[in-house]
């Protein structure tokens, strides 16, 4: 009987959420509305916390990056249009010294327009969640 609870138990445990580090270079209301989205799903899904900094990784060890880089168009006639690229990876400070591991088949360009801005957001949520917690995600290191 003591067996049988303890492995309903540890089926129920909670997991402890991932810390995610972004570092975004974007500038402009198109990439400001897609990166408030992006934020804001990561705020509300169950499995991610962000993080301030590279050192915050919730007693993990490590933390996920998500680097991104946006360049907003705009003009007379254009109602605007952003492009924005990102690759994603793990970071861990150890001793005050921190290393940043980038995965290169996660680099991907998305073009997002005004008015789908917070749709790039999310879809980006869900290509950096596939990335994360897929068949394929690279091993998260604990502590």
């Amino acid at each position: 009987m003591l067996l049988l609870l303890s492995a309903s138990l540890a089926g129920h445990a909670v997991e402890t959420p991932k810390h995610v580090f972004i570092k975004a270079s974007c500038n402009g209301t198109i990439p400001a509305a897609m990166l408030a989205a992006f934020r804001e799903e990561i705020r509300a899904s169950n499995g991610y916390q962000l993080a301030a900094s590279l050192t915050d990784d919730g007693g993990l060890g490590t933390v996920l990056t998500v680097y991104m880089t946006c360049t907003e168009i705009t003009g007379e006639g254009n109602s605007g249009i952003a492009a924005i690229a990102t690759i994603y990876g793990q970071g861990r400070c150890l001793f005050g010294s921190c290393h940043v591991s980038s995965n290169e088949s996660t680099l991907r360009s998305v073009l997002c327009g005004s008015n789908n801005a917070t749709e790039c957001g999310r879809m980006l949520f869900r290509d950096f969640d596939n990335y994360s917690s897929g068949p394929n995600s690279p091993p998260f290191l604990p502590k």
